[in-house]
């Protein structure tokens, strides 16, 4: 997969100047995990089941794509995070987000319906990652916790080994899980990638692909076309498998190769895509950092619970209305979403938060210093 031309890439290098066509990816990824959550949450995708084989295949792997997102996510913070020094007060940045998101988000739904959220909930808001309120950032805080062993690991290796890295993890945790659910289950651990252990993999995947620069040279036509030819061979064999009276959960997982394949050509894709237009670079630089908080928002219970029961209205409408309806649910659901949380981001900018929490790193630092030369003396 070697195209007679040098592409016009991206430089990886820069640290300083953000890849913008990661953070569109970013936002891609977002979107899909919406449109999974509008269909697969709320009742809507029995709406395609009971319209016929074509449309109900057209629901389910509706479902499917969206599920990319949460792969697209985890390779992302691979990418991103290689090969660069490990800042805890970073991830203390994401976890004040998370907490003063959830927090306030249980205290308009107490104001607007009194007694609606359950004491459960408000602990599980202040203890995010060890209640699970939010699967992915409970996992992503084990993966971040390895990030800095994977990224020196990573460069430790010369390309031939980090190659061999790459497709055996992809291999084992992707191909290696999707044959253990069609013979025998989850053989690996990973849960079909709502695990920690999934999110560590793929971030060993997205290091890999930026330490070596995986696919850089193949032809976009060829990206693109193995990203949709996988997608659509993968909706065709559950079609089939279906029709044979037999499971097709294994197609729907995210660890399944027939979607993690098309993630990785999307990372690739979209790390060497340049974004000329002053108009879009600026969206993109607007909208990149709000990704996360709409994932947060839209998923706490407070608000979930409603859209549920905004959206499980329409259940009977006709099909026609439905492929309507869903990108506008999707809307709904993404612009209030964004623009409260960047009033969130505007509040930490404010109360420069960011040195506050690198403050506290230091110090903690410097107390982690003091209790290791302690114990060794």
């Amino acid at each position: 997969m070697r195209s007679a031309s040098k592409p016009n890439a991206a430089p990886l290098s820069a640290r300083a100047e953000r890849n913008l066509g990661v953070d569109a990816l970013r936002i891609l990824a977002i979107a899909l995990i919406v449109m999974l959550h509008t269909l697969n949450q709320t009742g809507l995708i029995h709406c395609y089941r009971a319209d016929g084989p074509v449309l109900q295949q057209l629901g389910e792997n509706l479902v499917r794509i969206g599920g990319m997102g949460v792969t697209i996510f985890a390779l992302i913070s691979g990418y991103v995070l290689y090969p660069g020094r490990w800042r805890p007060e970073r991830f203390l940045a994401l976890w004040l987000q998370v907490v003063l998101l959830s927090l306030s988000l249980c205290v308009i739904g107490e104001l607007i319906q009194p007694g609606s959220v359950e004491p459960e909930f408000w602990i599980r808001s202040a203890f995010p990652v060890t209640q699970r309120c939010f699967w992915y950032f409970s996992c992503y805080s084990f993966a971040f916790l390895l990030s800095p062993i994977v990224n020196r690991g990573v460069a430790a290796l010369d390309r031939k080994q980090t190659l061999g890295l790459f497709w055996g993890v992809l291999g084992l945790s992707s191909g290696g899980s999707f044959l253990g659910y069609v013979y025998y289950g989850d053989t690996f651990a990973l849960a079909g990638g709502f695990s920690a252990m999934w999110l560590v993999c793929m971030y060993v995947v997205g290091a890999c692909v930026r330490k070596e620069r995986i696919f850089f040279r193949a032809a976009r036509w060829k990206l693109r076309l193995c990203a949709v030819g996988l997608i659509v061979l993968n909706g065709l064999i559950a079609w089939r498998v279906q029709l044979a009276g037999m499971s097709v959960a294994p197609f729907s997982k995210y660890s399944t190769p027939f979607l993690v394949l098309p993630s990785v050509a999307l990372l690739v894709l979209a790390a060497r895509l340049e974004i000329r237009g002053r108009a879009a670079r600026a969206l993109v630089r607007g909208i990149a950092p709000l990704c996360f908080g709409v994932y947060v928002i839209h998923v706490h219970h407070t608000v979930w619970s409603r859209l549920e029961l905004c959206l499980i209205s329409f259940k009977h409408a006709p099909t026609w209305q439905l492929l309507v309806l869903i990108p506008g649910f999707m809307l709904l659901i993404f612009l209030p979403s964004a623009l409260y949380d960047w009033l969130r981001l505007r509040l930490f900018r404010l109360l420069r938060l960011d040195r506050f929490c690198a403050r506290i790193v230091r110090g903690l630092r410097r107390l982690w210093d003091r209790l290791c030369r302690t114990f060794a003396d």
